[in-house]
């Protein structure tokens, strides 16, 4: 009976013949499907077969294998940096626990004497790696103690809605099979935008992940070993064992994320008027953190948040309405967690011209333009971004190409100065920011991005 109980309960996850395991929680809900992704159309139905160390062949979904692959690298990474081989014995674990916390001390106490210095140095290398012009944002940033981070106005459950298609019963979310949909009710085209904001919130949180690594670019290395030489192995023990924490002790990150309590960073956007800020941006960004790697993060969240408005819906009400649902504090693990493999995917099949030296601030108008699509094209886009098959990973390249092609169209608009009140092309099929986006005109379209070429 005791075997034919763990059979049942295993999760189909691909750990190939490393012994380590998430959290059996997380392997519960990956395989019932239960994560923020649950019947998101941009989430391929494909399954990858595999398999595992004792000759059995197994299925993956396609987010099982994203959680696969995104745990392996945090292991690789865990193992590289401690030198330790096995990670599964509980004195490995809680040597890793008294390693980070020790590891986090000695950074603060280095920290609380260069404090400015880190906060400029985390601003610079944020607007350096995202190619932001200088005063694209006004940025407040602080590393702050734990008690500092205020989170009261983190929403920690849904918003109440007459209309959720999931009720507090638990009933299945609408099921959207395909995208041959010749018109869709208000409830559908409420549900579909919910998807799309759930998708583009993952991008925002893997890409920010990927700056958490800031301390690890040349640049940064440099300046952080001028200020003290021991940050950065001190940052590397941190962030990667941090990282394995977020799939290994589920329930301690799912009580931080339902309390608030043990939340290291927040961001806030505001707008820069307010208290009399500096001419040239629209939006503040408000950052704290709990030490560099963290607040670099938080930094970086904003200014993706800032492009994320892009993806929300035209109709104010609407767009208020979608992020009540979908803006959740509690969320965000499975953003963390999966994002960044969301975010490898999607860069796996941009165009290699973005990763050009001389492209500038192009990734930034291709990430709006991407998002001002409308959520039906979107999530077909991403459903072919995500999936393993070699078909549709081409289909996805063109899809990006094509977006591409809008979003140099977009950026010479801005750069030539044209001042039409209605930002729209002659070629039928360039994305325009008034039909898609939300914006009335190319102005407040950049605005809601905290760019303002008036005041260039």
């Amino acid at each position: 009976m005791a075997n034919k109980k763990k059979n049942i309960q295993e999760a189909p996850i691909d750990y190939g013949d490393r012994p380590e395991r998430m959290s059996r929680s997380i392997e519960d809900r990956l395989r019932k499907g239960e994560t923020i992704f649950k019947g998101n159309p941009a989430i391929p139905s494909e399954k990858s077969k595999f398999t595992d160390p004792m000759g059995r062949e197994k299925e993956s979904t396609s987010i099982e294998k994203l959680a696969a692959d995104r745990f392996s690298e945090i292991v690789t990474k865990v193992r590289d940096i401690t030198g330790l081989e096995d990670l599964t014995r509980q004195d490995m674990i809680e040597y890793l626990i008294q390693n980070m916390m020790q590891a986090f001390m000695q950074a603060g106490a280095i920290e609380s004497r260069h404090r400015r210095e880190l906060e400029e140095l985390a601003i610079k290398s944020v607007m350096e790696e995202k190619n932001l012009p200088e005063g694209s944002f006004v940025i407040d940033a602080k590393i702050v103690g734990p008690h500092d981070i205020d989170t009261s106005r983190m929403r920690r459950r849904p918003e109440e809605d007459e209309d959720e298609s999931t009720d507090e019963q638990g009933n299945e979310p609408m099921d959207f099979p395909n995208f041959d949909v010749s018109s869709l009710t208000d409830e559908e085209t409420f549900e579909l935008e919910k998807h799309k904001r759930t998708i583009i919130n993952a991008l925002i949180q893997g890409s920010a992940k990927r700056d958490h690594y800031l301390f690890e670019k040349p640049s940064v290395v440099s300046e952080l070993n001028n200020i003290d030489g021991s940050l950065v192995p001190l940052y590397k023990r941190i962030m990667a064992i941090n990282d394995l924490f977020y799939w290994t002790h589920d329930e301690m990150i799912k009580r931080m994320s339902q309390t608030g309590i043990g939340v290291a960073g927040s961001v806030e956007l505001g707008d820069s008027d307010e208290g009399g800020e500096e001419e040239g941006a629209d939006t503040k960004i408000i950052a704290r953190g709990g030490n560099f790697p963290i607040l670099t993060h938080e930094i970086s969240k904003g200014v993706e948040e800032a492009f994320g408005r892009a993806g929300l819906p035209k109709d104010p009400e609407m767009a208020q309405k979608v992020m009540g649902q979908t803006d959740i504090l509690t969320y965000e693990p499975d953003q963390l967690r999966l994002g960044p493999a969301m975010v490898k995917k999607l860069r796996f099949a941009l165009p290699d011209e973005l990763y050009d030296p001389e492209s500038g601030d192009l990734m930034n108008w291709f990430k709006f333009t991407l998002y001002a699509i409308d959520a039906e094209e979107f999530l077909k886009i991403m459903s072919r971004v995500l999936s393993d098959n070699p078909s549709m990973q081409d289909m996805a390249k063109k899809d990006l190409g094509r977006i591409l092609q809008d979003a140099k169209k977009a950026k010479m608009k801005y750069e030539e100065g044209d001042d039409d009140d209605d930002y729209e092309s002659d070629d039928e099929d360039v994305i325009s920011p008034d039909d898609d986006g939300g914006f009335e005109d190319l102005d407040d379209f950049l605005g809601g991005l905290g760019i303002d070429r008036s005041k260039d």
